[in-house]
């Protein structure tokens, strides 16, 4: 009789695991990943200020910022010299686009802000 419970317990066990999965795998697929281009090369994160540099390449401005602030004279993807190492104004085309894209899917922003959270134990601010 004891092996009957356990058996039960077992089985009872084992669809609640297999339940838990199906949910974490439907999840998963639910989150949505902006298009890379709206995706900075150096931060991975998505563009707040984007700025496209003479080679053709867009970067988060703060990112290439320091970039060009530690002495590099290239871009940091094709490698080529630039002629001119002067911040470029801000990508509004681009920016517009990417905070439409923002506003269009605030769960990405949600799991965004989740992830930070649980991962760094502190609140990180995002701004639509």
């Amino acid at each position: 009789m004891k092996s009957d419970s356990s058996h039960s317990s077992h089985s009872s066990h084992s669809s609640r695991s297999v339940s838990f999965k199906q949910t974490v795998f439907t999840r998963e697929q639910s989150i949505v990943k902006p298009p890379k281009d709206f995706v900075c090369p150096i931060t991975n994160q998505l563009f707040q200020d984007p700025v496209t540099l003479e080679t053709g390449q867009t970067y988060e401005r703060t990112a290439i910022k320091e970039w060009l602030d530690r002495g590099n004279t290239s871009c940091p993807i094709t490698r080529q010299t630039l002629k001119n190492t002067k911040l470029p104004n801000t990508n509004y085309v681009l920016k517009r686009v990417v905070d439409t894209w923002k506003e269009d899917h605030p769960e990405y922003l949600q799991d965004l802000y989740r992830a930070s959270s649980i991962k760094e134990g502190s609140v990180l601010q995002l701004s639509l």
